[in-house]
């Protein structure tokens, strides 16, 4: 699976958790979850269970804690799919 398909499937996640449909834009690899997609805490952790389910991969906390960017998230899920 390549990165742009991991990408759209995450922003599919996003945008069922927030419950509209988003600035695609402002999705980009190199996008900061938390300053620049606005992710608080608990919006964070549904969207980790989601691309669990989605992804099939598990996300451990000391992982979690090392994702700065959606590429970050995107590279760990592709090299563990």
């Amino acid at each position: 699976m390549e990165k742009k398909e991991i990408l759209n499937k995450i922003i599919e996640i996003y945008e069922n958790i927030v419950g509209e449909e988003v600035d695609k834009e402002k999705f980009t690899l190199s996008s900061n979850i938390k300053e620049d997609l606005g992710i608080n805490s608990v919006g964070l952790l549904y969207l980790i269970v989601d691309i669990e389910n989605k992804f099939d991969v598990v996300l451990h906390n000391q992982s979690i804690e090392k994702f700065v960017t959606l590429d970050d998230v995107v590279t760990y899920i592709e090299e563990n799919i």
